[in-house]
């Protein structure tokens, strides 16, 4: 049981990694930037909550960014993934003010 448990969790670091990766890629994107700093959200705040998101939050907001990021690279515009770029902003800072 114990071995299960510890392989599980192994098994989930890599995962955890790339929808890590996957959420700070989105934060560093220059139109996500714009548009957090027009909404009046924080990049940063959200980029230092990114480590501490887990489980299904992190499942959530990295599925998310991962759509942003692939939109964004294949020349959409931003107005269309303007409301799903500060959907996400907003998912990352509400789980830190409330964790915190």
């Amino acid at each position: 049981m114990f071995r299960s448990m510890v392989r599980t969790g192994i098994e989930a670091l890599p995962a955890s990694r790339t929808r890590q990766r996957a959420l700070r890629t989105f934060l560093a994107n220059p139109a996500v930037q714009r548009v957090a700093a027009k909404a009046g959200l924080s990049t940063g705040k959200a980029g230092a909550a990114v480590s501490t998101l887990q489980g299904d939050e992190l499942r959530r907001a990295a599925s998310q960014a991962r759509t942003v990021n692939e939109d964004l690279a294949g020349g959409a515009t931003v107005v269309v993934t303007t409301t799903t770029i500060i959907i996400v902003l907003l998912i990352i800072i509400l789980i830190v003010a409330l964790a915190d």
